[in-house]
């Protein structure tokens, strides 16, 4: 074998590790996009679906409104509908988990002056006590 010949060989071997390296990373950017695509669409499902389904407070003009942004603006709709749905769904919870602690104390307080009065004995005060801070756990 010639030395051009040999030249030539080992730039198409190279030649074609380059290849297949550019090949490789294409398959891989192509399966990332893929998986992040899939992923956005999972998200979509998930939103329109809680819109139509979960959201029970929410008028039929702002389930349509909201599935009409996430449609139009995908991944930005689906942002502010987290921020602005779903925060003020966590909030309300908290609040409404808040108030049930508030009338828990209240009964315990309550339960305290019958047991002043003689109305419960130490045991009884325990008991109702306990039982009414078990419903919260």
């Amino acid at each position: 074998m010639h030395e051009s010949e040999e030249g030539r060989l080992h730039i198409v071997k190279a030649s074609n590790r380059f290849k297949s390296m550019i090949d490789l990373m294409a398959i891989s950017i192509f399966m990332v996009f893929g998986l992040i695509g899939i992923l956005g669409l999972l998200l979509t499902v998930y939103v329109i679906y809680d819109v139509l389904i979960e959201q029970t407070e929410m008028q039929p003009v702002e389930k349509l409104i909201w599935i009409a942004a996430i449609v139009a603006f995908n991944i930005f709709g689906i942002i502010a509908y987290l921020i602005m749905v779903k925060s003020q769904e966590d909030y309300l919870m908290d609040r409404i988990s808040l108030g049930n602690e508030e009338k828990k104390l209240d009964e315990i307080e309550r339960l305290q002056q019958l047991k002043e009065e003689g109305a419960l004995t130490d045991d009884e005060f325990e008991e109702e006590k306990q039982k009414l801070l078990e419903d919260g756990d």
